[in-house]
């Protein structure tokens, strides 16, 4: 079945050039990659873009291990790269089975050494203390991952923050591969509220980088 599509802004698909894609991977917590679902966000996104290359949110995935499963962070590093070298076996041999070639597998943890990663994690950490427009969308985002994860509304400090951290992170990760020239982020699920905004100029001066980029949201009416 084809999945629904919102794209950000509008219309971008169709009024312009897309560049290559990334495909975001997210380590959901207690819950195992939908691989079925998964083949079909690579078909979709190879017909109707091309060449893309997927993101393991590897390293990142410790702030929910940590949040919601009282680890310390070296073990909730230690997990959270486990689960990212399987996921990363798991996605190679998916493509393999799609025969897509051309896709690289790139490691959210690789790009947390680059030199440039800390100052802008900073500057979006930042933004959150001073814009309000910013901090309000953030904060939507991390209510309702915390009402789907919890069930209920209700967190106390420590978990808002490092739910609060892994946006700021994944904002920076974003850029990053802004910068390196990928114009499209695709997504199983829906995109953040913050990133929506920025790049239909909703939020201005907050990063002309992620402004470049196209959303595309795939919504699967329903999951194997």
């Amino acid at each position: 079945m084809n999945p629904t599509v919102r794209v950000y802004p509008q219309k971008s698909l169709d009024s312009r050039q897309i560049g290559r894609a990334f495909i975001g991977i997210s380590l959901k917590p207690r819950k195992q990659q939908n691989v079925p679902q998964l083949g079909k966000v690579l078909d979709w996104t190879k017909e109707h873009i091309g060449q893309f290359d997927l993101l393991v949110g590897d390293f990142l995935n410790r702030h929910n291990y940590e949040a919601f499963d009282g680890m310390e962070e070296p073990a909730a590093a230690e997990v959270a790269m486990q689960h990212g070298r399987e996921t990363v076996e798991q996605l190679h041999h998916l493509l393999a089975l799609h025969s897509t070639t051309d896709a690289d597998v790139l490691s959210a943890h690789a790009l947390y050494s680059d030199p440039t990663f800390t100052s802008r994690a900073s500057s979006f950490l930042s933004q959150y203390h001073d814009n309000p427009s910013f901090h309000a969308l953030i904060d939507e985002a991390v209510t309702h991952f915390i009402e789907r994860v919890q069930r209920h509304g209700h967190a106390d400090s420590f978990v808002r923050a490092h739910c609060v951290a892994y946006q700021v992170e994944e904002l920076a990760l974003f850029e990053l591969l802004a910068q390196k020239g990928y114009r499209a982020l695709v997504y199983a699920g829906p995109q953040l509220p913050v990133m929506k905004a920025i790049v239909s100029k909703g939020l201005s001066d907050v990063s002309p980088l992620l402004e470049q980029l196209t959303l595309v949201e795939l919504k699967f009416a329903r999951i194997i």
